[in-house]
C-alpha cells in the first residue's frame, strides 16, 4: 500500500521536534540489508528484534525462492498462473533478486537502505503518518512511501500471523483457484514484507495504476501487469515458504 507523501523527511524531524528532541532520535537497528528505525532498538522481546527475525528469514528463503522461480511454468506453486508463462522468468527472478541481494534504493542521488519505520501512537515525528495511516485505512498494515527509503509498519502488522498455515495455502487448477481462495497467504507478515519490499523497487517513484490485491485477480493480470504487481511475487514467494505441504498448483 502507498503512502503519498510530503511525509519523505518525518523519520528526520518535525515541525515540533527537532532531532536533539526526539527521544527516538538514535532509535535505528541495522540488520546487514534494511535499517529498522523507531521499533524500540536492543529491546528485548520487542519489534525492532522480531523484525530482524523476520528479515532474516525472508532473506533466507529467497534464494530458494529464486531456483523455484527459474523453473517457470514447471513450478508447483502457482508460476504459470501468477506470472502466465516462461517469458517471465527473466524479470520475475531480477526483481526477486533485488529483494535477496537488498539492493539500495537512489534518494536525491544517493544510494540508500530502505528503512522500516515503526508508527506508534504519540510519536510526534511521525504522527502525520500514524494519522494518515489509522485513519483512512484502520486495518492497514503497511505503507510505502513514494520517492522515500521508507516502508511505514502501523501497530496492526504485529497483531498478524507471521506465516499462513500450510492447510490454508490455495490450490490453483487450471489457473483458477479451486479452494481456500481468501487471500489469507497475502495477509502473514512474511507475505506483507515481501510485498512492500516489492513495490519499493517496482514503483519507487510513482504507481500509474491501482494494485491488484484479491488473488482471484492478480492471475486475471495480463502478463505485463502481472510482472508489475507486488501481490503476485508476495503470493508465489509465500506459497514457495511452505513448500514441503505441496499445496499449490497450476
Amino acid at each position: 500500500m502507498r503512502l503519498q507523501s510530503g511525509l519523505t523527511l518525518l523519520i528526520y524531524a518535525s515541525v515540533t521536534f527537532s532531532l536533539q528532541q526526539d527521544p527516538k532520535a538514535e532509535d535505528i537497528t541495522n540488520n546487514g540489508n534494511y535499517l529498522i528505525a523507531r521499533c524500540g532498538k536492543d529491546v528485548a522481546g520487542g519489534k525492532a528484534n522480531y523484525l530482524v527475525s523476520l528479515l532474516r528469514e525472508i532473506g533466507a528463503d529467497l534464494p530458494t525462492i529464486i531456483v523455484e522461480a527459474n523453473t517457470g511454468t514447471s513450478s508447483e506453486h502457482g508460476f504459470k498462473s501468477l506470472f502466465t508463462s516462461n517469458d517471465a522468468v527473466p524479470t520475475v527472478t531480477a526483481n526477486f533478486g533485488k529483494l535477496s541481494e537488498s539492493v539500495n534504493v537512489s534518494v536525491a542521488g544517493k544510494p540508500t537502505q530502505v528503512t522500516f519505520v515503526c508508527l506508534e501512537p504519540g510519536d510526534p515525528v511521525t504522527a502525520s503518518a500514524y494519522n494518515f495511516a489509522t485513519t483512512t485505512q484502520p486495518r492497514g498494515a503497511a505503507y510505502n512511501e513514494f520517492g522515500s527509503e521508507t516502508i511505514y509498519l502501523t501497530p496492526f502488522f504485529f497483531t498478524l500471523r507471521r506465516n499462513s498455515e500450510p492447510y490454508r495455502c490455495p490450490i490453483f487448477r487450471r489457473n483458477h483457484v479451486a479452494i481456500n481462495g481468501d487471500d489469507v497467504l497475502s495477509t502473514t507478515q512474511y507475505a506483507i514484507i515481501i510485498h512492500e519490499l516489492m513495490d519499493k523497487y517496482l514503483h519507487f517513484n510513482y504507481l500509474d495504476h491501482a494494485e491488484t490485491y484479491d488473488l482471484r485477480d492478480c492471475i486475471k493480470l495480463p502478463l505485463d501487469r502481472q510482472l508489475e504487481n507486488a501481490e503476485n511475487y508476495s503470493h508465489f514467494a509465500s506459497g514457495r515458504s511452505i513448500s514441503e505441504q505441496r499445496r499449490w498448483r497450476s
